[in-house]
């Protein structure tokens, strides 16, 4: 609620975020949301957003951070 008082007195005109949900089954589901202000320091000021899951994403950035953090630990160990 903070972020849509923001946008309609105008501090605030478009923002995007990331954020996860747990399902009843306990799996977790990622997020990216965007919005836009439309007619902002209006009274009729109208929000616009956009919610993208991103759950394929987050777990190949997860794994390639795990293949290249394995990757540095042979190539440090190696060069020592």
């Amino acid at each position: 609620q903070d972020i849509i008082h923001k946008a309609r007195f105008g501090d605030v005109t478009e923002d995007r975020c990331e954020h996860r949900f747990i399902t009843k089954d306990g799996r977790i589901r990622w997020f990216q949301t965007g919005f836009h202000v439309h007619q902002p320091f209006h009274p009729g000021a109208k929000l616009y957003g956009i919610s993208v899951e991103v759950t394929a994403l987050k777990e190949t950035q997860k794994q390639l951070a795990q293949g290249e953090a394995e990757f540095k630990a042979i190539f440090d160990s190696a060069a020592t």
